[in-house]
């Protein structure tokens, strides 16, 4: 579960004051007010404020008469939609700011998925990773490590898998779990020349 910023929370409150007030349907048929107590042990709703003066309230209506929204429904719907459209905006928001790693399922169509849950769509759902890498060739080293060709010749990605790892696949020797290489070892590219980590980057043998 995402943890919210101190900001996200702040939108978050912000939202729910334009939901519906007791005021704006205080007195409408299918408006109560109520207080929960213990019976026999059994959580039960009973009329009115509890003894402290505390109670709960809500409204029901009956959403359509046929098909058709009834003039309670309409009224209810034109009263929510302030927040309903700050609240999309807010979710789309935040849902932008989450890791994602896109996919295609077996038909090929694009998913984006929770990068924990890529390889419960791989293994149940037979999803796989859909690389993005601007059309570039990728290929995997007989070490490990993938590659890709640029310019005629191969170029290290640093990386042996071109997503998020699923958890039931085997990394090679230098790999680490989320799909990055280790900066140690030989990694070879596969026209078969030597690559090895100096000074912050990954260098080929000889130049």
């Amino acid at each position: 579960m995402p943890v919210l910023t101190q900001q996200q929370v702040k939108e978050h409150a912000e939202c729910l004051k334009l939901r519906t007030k007791r005021d704006d349907v205080k007195g409408k048929k299918g408006y109560r007010e109520f207080h929960r107590k213990a019976v026999n042990g059994k959580v039960v709703e009973v009329p009115g404020p509890a003894p402290d003066g505390y109670y709960e309230w809500a409204y029901k209506f009956k959403s359509n008469d046929g098909g058709k929204l009834t003039h309670a429904a309409h009224d209810h719907l034109e009263r929510n939609r302030p927040f309903m459209v700050a609240d999309t905006e807010r979710y789309s928001r935040f849902q932008a700011k989450l890791p994602r790693v896109t996919m295609k399922d077996k038909d090929g169509g694009v998913r984006f998925v929770d990068p924990a849950r890529a390889g419960e769509a791989a293994r149940n759902l037979g999803w796989s990773h859909k690389p993005s890498v601007g059309g570039t060739r990728i290929v995997s080293g007989p070490d490990g490590m993938n590659f890709r060709h640029i310019g005629g010749r191969w170029e290290p990605t640093g990386r042996w898998c071109s997503g998020t790892p699923y958890d039931f696949v085997a990394h090679p020797a230098y790999g680490n779990r989320d799909g990055t290489m280790k900066h140690k070892g030989i990694q070879r590219d596969p026209d078969g020349n030597p690559w090895f980590w100096l000074d912050g980057e990954w260098r080929r043998c000889g130049d």
